[in-house]
């Protein structure tokens, strides 16, 4: 009797574990399910020159807004009740990533969603080590100096059809998008 009591507890245990994997593959997978991707593609007539103009970011209470120009240069401006910071005007650039990923990258931009220590790092990016959860596939980025954004088009209800999505610093629950302010 005791032999066929844990013979029924580990074929159960092995019914909840592998209902588990199931569930966590589906969470974490980016293959098309019929679902909205975590990184919809920008619409099709999408082009540098729809990225110019004032972008805001909202979390925790503060602001912070990105002033992006048709030259290649761009102005971070942040402020909350601790940090208020202006940034000189800075590069940017458009990566198209072998997955039809945009990425916008912009060279010197601070994170400053959170903590303050890593937002008054005057060389931008993430400090040495830290990496960020690749939004739109598994894996990591490293920000050496600059801060990445995706350029995803989620919907008609956002200005130009686009939104910039800040990628998740390990482990963290959140991440953020910037919307055109029009």
């Amino acid at each position: 009797m005791k032999t066929r009591a844990i013979s029924i507890v580990v074929v159960f245990i092995g019914i909840i574990t592998a209902c588990s994997c199931l569930s966590i593959s589906k969470l974490t997978s980016n293959k098309d399910n019929g679902k909205t991707p975590a990184c919809p593609a920008p619409p099709t007539n999408f082009s540098e020159s729809d990225l110019v103009g004032t972008w805001i970011g909202k979390y925790f209470g503060t602001v912070e807004k990105l002033i992006i120009r048709s030259d290649n240069t761009y102005k971070q401006i942040y402020s909350d009740e601790t940090l208020n910071f202006e940034s000189d005007w800075q590069k940017w650039y458009i990566e198209y990533d072998p997955n039809g990923h945009v990425r916008l990258h912009l060279a010197g931009m601070r994170r400053c969603d959170g903590l303050d220590s890593v937002c008054n790092d005057p060389g931008g990016g993430l400090p040495v080590g830290e990496a960020a959860l690749n939004p739109c596939e598994p894996g990591s980025l490293s920000f050496d100096d600059e801060v990445i954004l995706f350029v995803i088009g989620p919907a008609s209800d956002v200005p130009r059809g686009i939104l910039l999505l800040q990628a998740k610093v390990g482990g963290s629950e959140w991440n953020y998008t910037f919307r055109l302010d029009q």
